[in-house]
């Protein structure tokens, strides 16, 4: 299984670090058989989708470059409102990408 990981702080608050997501998100992938996820990593707020790896990553599972994309919230992958992060995760559904969130 291709897993990927998407993490994200906010730059308005500069005192987080994604390592704090990123080693709990990193030891469940190892766990699923993925020693090394593609890592996604944003230093922006959630309320706009203008990040340059969360486009990435959305792009990459367009074009399915991974099967389960690993997150530590749902609020780490948006903050732009119910309709918006909906239509997300329908367009990973779409690109045969499962999304697991730890909290």
């Amino acid at each position: 299984m291709r897993i990927a990981l998407y993490a994200r702080v906010s730059k308005a608050d500069q005192s987080q670090d994604p390592a704090n997501q990123l080693e709990p998100l990193r030891r469940l992938a190892e766990s699923l058989g993925c020693p090394a996820p593609t890592e996604y990593v944003d230093m922006a707020s959630g309320g706009s989708s203008d990040r340059v790896q969360f486009l990435n990553m959305l792009r990459e599972a367009d074009h399915r470059q991974f099967d389960l994309l690993l997150i530590w919230s749902l609020d780490r992958l948006s903050r732009e409102g119910i309709s918006n992060t909906l239509g997300y995760l329908e367009r990973l559904k779409r690109a045969g990408v499962a999304v697991k969130s730890l909290q």
